[in-house]
C-alpha cells in the first residue's frame, strides 16, 4: 500500500489524494488572444501564452490534455475566393524554448467553385494528448496556442477563428 503507486490491482488502497489526478482541470481559457480575422489576401496569425503549470501541481501526471473549442466563420462572394482557418499548439518546458506539438490543423478551408457563395460556421474541438517529458514534470509545462485566418486568391471574403474555450487537463492516464 504505497501512495501513488499505479497501475492499482483488487484490494490496493486507493489514497484520497490521488483522486485529483485522474484527470484535474487545471486551466480554462475564454479570453480572446488567438482569434483571428483576415478580410483581404494574406494571413493573420494570433497566439496566447497561457499560464505555466509549475512541477508541485503536476505532481504524478504523465499527461497534459489540451482542448481547444473554437467557432470558425468563413463568406466568400466569389468564386475563385480561398479563404481558412486554422489552429496550433506549442509546449515548452519552463524556461526552455517551444516546439510544435501540433502543427497547423484546418478548422475551415473554402476552396475554389462554381458557387459564388460560401458561408460556413462551425464549432470545433480539438483534444491533444501531450506525453509529459521528465523535464516538463521537474521544471513545469506551459503551452502557448495559435490561430490563424487565410485568405488566398481573390480577397472577396472573410475567414475568423474565435477562441470558446481551451482548456489544460492533467491526467496519469490518456
Amino acid at each position: 500500500m504505497v501512495e501513488n503507486d499505479f497501475p492499482k490491482v483488487d484490494g490496493d488502497v486507493f489514497f484520497a489524494s490521488e483522486a485529483n489526478i485522474l484527470a484535474s482541470i487545471k486551466q480554462i481559457y475564454t479570453a480572446s488572444g488567438f482569434d483571428s480575422t483576415i478580410a483581404t489576401i494574406g494571413t493573420d496569425e494570433q497566439d496566447h501564452e497561457l499560464t505555466a503549470i509549475t512541477s508541485s501541481v503536476i505532481g504524478i501526471a504523465d499527461y497534459l490534455i489540451i482542448e481547444a473549442t473554437v467557432f470558425s466563420d468563413i463568406r466568400t462572394n466569389q468564386a475563385t475566393a480561398v479563404f481558412s482557418t486554422a489552429l496550433k499548439f506549442q509546449v515548452k518546458e519552463t524556461g526552455q524554448a517551444y516546439g510544435d506539438v501540433m502543427t497547423y490543423r484546418n478548422i475551415d478551408k473554402s476552396s475554389i467553385s462554381t458557387s459564388a457563395t460560401v458561408e460556413a460556421d462551425n464549432f470545433t474541438t480539438i483534444k491533444w494528448v501531450h506525453i509529459l517529458t521528465a523535464g516538463e514534470k521537474s521544471n513545469g509545462v506551459q503551452v502557448k496556442v495559435f490561430g490563424k485566418s487565410v485568405g488566398a486568391v481573390a480577397a472577396n471574403g472573410t475567414a475568423s477563428l474565435v477562441n470558446v474555450q481551451t482548456v489544460l487537463t492533467l491526467s496519469k492516464w490518456k
